[in-house]
């Protein structure tokens, strides 16, 4: 009987120092996958394009196209530390005729808001996509959700934030380094 008992113990305590040994692998191996997937938004040193578009019915809600573009230029350099913005979308860059080596290194990030009007309820889709001048859809991440009218800004404000998070993540691991400011 003592020697069942020990040999169950052993087994219980094989299994408990062996399940965060897997348990880190497989995170490490997300990274790697990660690290694969997005390794060319580890090269963006400044963004030349950060957008959010708007259509005409999200305007009658209230939204600012300008004001939200301006939110997600803040939240994603504040961030990606030592970011920069230079504005591209305004005018003919004359990236264009630049070597690939320097698209690489302009970062773009487009979002879209829509919503559907059901009454008071608004549903609303904010959906981003990131990449580099010449390549802007490496990565994509999209929020959906209904909310009262009077709270769609703050609703839209808040997951375009929530969007930021998961890119400056994604753009970190891209880097190798860790991304550990909260959500």
């Amino acid at each position: 009987m003592r020697l069942s008992a020990v040999l169950g113990l052993l087994i219980v305590l094989v299994w408990a120092l062996g399940a965060p040994a897997q348990e880190q692998q497989a995170e490490s191996g997300h990274e790697a996958s990660v690290l694969e997937k997005y390794r060319e938004l580890g090269g963006i040193e400044e963004f030349g394009v950060i957008t959010v578009s708007l259509t005409e019915k999200e305007q009658q809600l209230g939204l600012i196209e300008s004001e939200l573009t301006d939110y997600v230029v803040q939240r994603i350099t504040a961030k990606i530390a030592g970011m920069k913005h230079k504005d591209l979308a305004q005018r003919r860059s004359p990236l264009h005729r630049e070597k690939p080596e320097i698209w690489k290194k302009v970062g773009v990030l487009r979002c879209a808001i829509r919503t559907d009007d059901k009454q008071d309820t608004i549903y609303f889709d904010a959906q981003c996509e990131g990449g580099y001048y010449r390549n802007p859809r490496i990565w994509g991440d999209a929020i959906r959700g209904f909310v009262p009218r009077e709270n769609i800004t703050f609703a839209v404000k808040k997951s375009l934030d929530e969007i930021v998070n998961g890119f400056a993540r994604t753009y970190f691991q891209a880097k190798g380094m860790p991304y550990d400011f909260g959500r």
